[in-house]
């Protein structure tokens, strides 16, 4: 919370006491108990007044306040009768220890971009199956209004949120009115939600069938790669053409349409062009292979004009990225219809963690061994939400794409910072207190170093999308690897 909207609270806790402690909040205080076990123990996440701690203790719960204000904790402390814990939502550091967490008009003083993150925390904090309950006031804006900052939101725009990440499944959303007369038209917005059990979701469990739109988006260049360098032995046809990469590229794409059942499908490969990533860093990728000067038999990119053709056969669409990167316009489609419909990308890049999302899964195709990475994904290997994802990346570096991470910082370390900091730039903002010195001077010292990273590995998806959702509908036919290569010539 911002440190003026705590000083607010300082200032006003009395008047604020006596304006809200008997506020009516019974239809929601029901809901909430309707939900939990006799004997259950809450935490009331910025209790303000404490009056809902008071009413949950009388109903037989174990109740945990906390306040970020050091006045409107002691306040409450007397009122329920207990100590109240003077620590903020970024502060907390609870494990599995609740089975509800009520934030009324809470969350309400914490930014749109932290939001996700404390929602992380209070996931921590819940046992498996627990139960949430927040309160926003209904609007669009963030905004400073007599002396707080306030985040409104509408009820489909919290939903999005509270769900996007796989962290939670909805239990109800619901607006109440504003008993205040001054505030008739601005209703409040209340979200009930229960913590998910994290799995990670096995290859073989995708649904079958999509009930909305399936967009398979590949990495074009990545299959083809893993697939020339993959094989056993270099393949020739009868002709002695090598073709181990088109057969591997032909053959892992049917398996991979033939398991997702797309109903959309665009295949995207990188340019050979100059992007915006080399303008700003000119060691980005440097270290990659120049395979122009590769002989033929060692050239992936000797077999892509077959690759193309056998696109063509199979009447998919493919295009090669011109002025950026194949990333970014996977990203674009995933941001631009990863809201109403399912996404699956294909590729080993992990970059495109970062777009993962309750609809949008990464693919990461190796025959049986396959996996699908979703939200359960990234925070058992990770312990940090997707959207961290890119700056996690930022801090530990990217030796395949040549960018140098900060000395000092492992994927522990950088899970740990952003569990405490929320971002890169709160971490930048914090740097001085972080405990450990030889981590606080490695974040200082790399500080623009990281920034310049973080523009790198980001998929912000704005590029121009060469075709519309509608003109990649596909439907497979019937045919098998050695169809599509007899008929494109590479097979008698």
């Amino acid at each position: 919370m911002n440190r003026k909207t705590i000083e607010y609270y300082n200032s006003n806790t009395e008047d604020f006491i006596r304006r809200t402690v008997n506020s009516e909040m019974s239809g929601c205080q029901k809901k909430f108990l309707g939900l939990l076990k006799s004997g259950s123990r809450v935490l009331d996440a910025g209790c303000g007044s404490g009056r809902d701690s008071k009413f949950f203790l009388e109903q037989g719960l174990r109740v945990d306040a906390i306040d970020a204000s050091e006045k409107m904790c002691q306040a409450a402390s007397e009122y329920i009768g207990q100590p109240v814990n003077c620590i903020s939502f970024e502060e907390l550091e609870a494990r599995e220890r609740y089975d509800g967490i009520w934030a009324c008009a809470s969350l309400l003083h914490v930014g749109k971009g932290e939001l996700p993150l404390i929602l992380k925390k209070f996931y921590d904090a819940l046992k498996e199956d627990g139960i949430l309950y927040a309160s926003f006031k209904y609007g669009t804006d963030e905004q400073w209004r007599l002396g707080r900052f306030f985040s409104d939101y509408q009820l489909e725009e919290l939903e999005r949120i509270f769900l996007r990440d796989g962290l939670f499944e909805l239990v109800e959303a619901f607006e109440t009115e504003d008993e205040r007369q001054d505030y008739k038209n601005k209703p409040w917005i209340n979200v009930i939600v229960k913590k998910r059990r994290l799995r990670t979701v096995p290859f073989q469990e995708l649904p079958s069938y999509p009930a909305v739109s399936r967009l398979l988006l590949v990495d074009g260049s990545n299959l083809l790669f893993q697939m020339f360098f993959g094989m056993p032995a270099r393949i020739v046809n009868e002709q002695g053409k090598a073709i181990q990469g088109t057969m591997g590229f032909v053959g892992a794409l049917l398996k991979i349409i033939r398991r997702i059942l797309p109903t959309h499908i665009i295949v995207l490969f990188d340019g050979q062009q100059e992007n915006k990533r080399t303008a700003l860093d000119a060691g980005y990728k440097a270290n990659r292979v120049d395979y122009g000067e590769k002989p033929v038999e060692e050239n992936p990119f000797s077999q892509l004009p077959d690759v193309y053709a056998a696109l063509d056969y199979l009447g998919i669409r493919h295009t090669e990225a011109a002025a950026c990167e194949a990333d970014d316009l996977i990203a674009g489609y995933a941001r631009t219809y990863g809201q109403e419909n399912e996404i699956v990308i294909s590729s080993f890049d992990s970059d495109f963690f970062q777009l993962i999302t309750e609809k949008v899964s990464v693919l990461r195709y190796r025959g049986e061994g396959t996996v699908v990475c979703t939200p359960d994904y990234i925070h058992q290997k990770f312990g940090i939400l997707p959207v961290q994802y890119a700056d996690f990346k930022s801090m530990t570096g990217d030796a395949s794409d040549n960018i140098r991470g900060a000395d000092k910082i492992g994927p522990k370390t950088a899970a740990l910072l952003l569990n405490e900091f929320g971002t890169l730039e709160g971490i930048l903002a914090n740097a001085a207190a972080i405990r450990k010195p030889s981590i606080r001077e490695s974040v200082i010292r790399n500080t623009d170093r990281l920034r310049v990273n973080r523009r790198l590995i980001c998929l912000d998806g704005l590029e121009p999308l060469p075709y519309v959702l509608d003109e990649l509908i596909y439907e497979l036919p019937d045919i098998t690897t050695n169809g599509v290569l007899r008929g494109i010539g590479l097979k008698e």
